[in-house]
């Protein structure tokens, strides 16, 4: 498989942080009785600056670390100066949002957006080092304080899939099916509570669980992600993980799969052909046939099954009933040149 097709690339995408004019005011007024009058200026001072132009980003952030140093600062000033270091110097801002995170929510209670910015940034800073227990901690304190933010969802969602394919890498199937299951759970939230289309993206993690299922020939716990994708009349999808149970050696699970595909929609040919081509590829020519009366009876036009179906018949002895499935076929699809010589031959044997 292409992991470089399957694996979606997280992107860091802010949560607002727009500066609240009160937030100056609120730092002096919550440290009045804890810092000195000089520290709650300086801060007031480097906290407007953030808010006024870029041109005095690098003084404010300056200024700010500065008060860290002197025992002048607290939850709000870090996560400004961790969000005001974002791009230019991500260890920077990692460790002043992780210093923020442990006590924001406490202190600034009102402050939500700020919060949700910090934990959301720490979290993808998190999950780009490599910590992906940490960000995943992160990212659902994000979603505590706002629910409807859409990034931390489906960051979450991929990092749960970057974490399966590390899981994979080591053998370890148990955990990345539960990555996957988690995956899919945020996926399906983001498509009802968001309006996102992520019919691929649950296609591709259905797959995957499937493909591992199949490998390790546990057929049976398959069936949920089979489920899935029967109920959406996947039949491409379901062939696909058909070969999966075929080139993990399990026939029954083959078989199960081509009966899946032939309810969830009977009116292809393909699936037919290959379920009914298996018991032919075991010498059982009569359940093959049973398979193609079976699609046929659905009132579907099929020409490929009634050929199969008259080839069988004919070898059978059945020369008429045969020849007139197979002259058929032929009338249906007269560019199969095959169809054209078969019947022909079977016209020359009655004769």
């Amino acid at each position: 498989m292409s992991w470089r097709v399957f694996w979606m690339a997280a992107a860091a995408v802010a949560a607002p942080v727009t500066l609240q004019a009160s937030e100056a005011a609120d730092f002096a007024a919550r440290n009045q009785a804890s810092m000195p009058p000089d520290c709650l200026k300086a801060a007031k001072t480097h906290l407007d600056s953030l808010e006024k132009s870029d041109k005095g980003i690098a003084k404010a952030r300056k200024g700010l670390e500065g008060l860290g140093a002197k025992k002048c600062s607290d939850s709000l000033v870090e996560a400004r100066i961790g969000l005001a270091y974002l791009g230019e110097d991500d260890g920077k801002a990692r460790a002043h949002l992780a210093k923020a995170a442990e006590s924001l929510e406490a202190e600034y209670p009102e402050n939500r957006s700020l919060a949700v910015a910090t934990l959301f940034n720490l979290a993808y800073l998190t999950e780009e080092a490599g910590a992906l227990e940490d960000a995943e901690r992160f990212y659902r304190r994000t979603l505590g304080l706002d629910h409807s933010y859409a990034n931390a969802r489906t960051s979450l969602q991929t990092l749960y899939q970057k974490r399966a394919k590390t899981r994979i890498a080591s053998g370890d199937t148990d955990g990345a099916l539960k990555d996957i299951d988690s995956a899919l759970t945020e996926a399906e939230i983001a498509e009802k509570e968001y309006g996102f289309t992520s019919r691929a993206i649950r296609e591709q993690l259905t797959m995957l669980a499937i493909e591992i299922l199949a490998k390790g020939k546990r057929g049976p716990d398959a069936m949920p992600y089979l489920d899935r994708l029967a109920a959406e009349k996947n039949t491409r999808a379901l062939m696909k993980a058909a070969g999966y149970f075929r080139d993990g050696g399990d026939r029954i699970g083959q078989e199960k799969v081509y009966e899946m595909t032939f309810e969830a929609d009977g009116t292809q040919a393909e699936p037919v052909l290959a379920w009914g081509e298996l018991y032919e590829s075991e010498g059982n020519p009569d359940q093959a046939a049973g398979i193609y009366r079976k699609a046929l009876a659905r009132g579907t036009r099929l020409p490929q099954v009634k050929y199969s179906l008259g080839v069988i018949l004919f070898n059978q002895g059945k020369l008429k009933e045969g020849a007139a499935l197979v002259e058929e076929a032929a009338a249906e699809l007269p560019r199969a040149t095959e169809y054209q010589e078969t019947l022909a031959e079977m016209k020359a044997a009655i004769r």
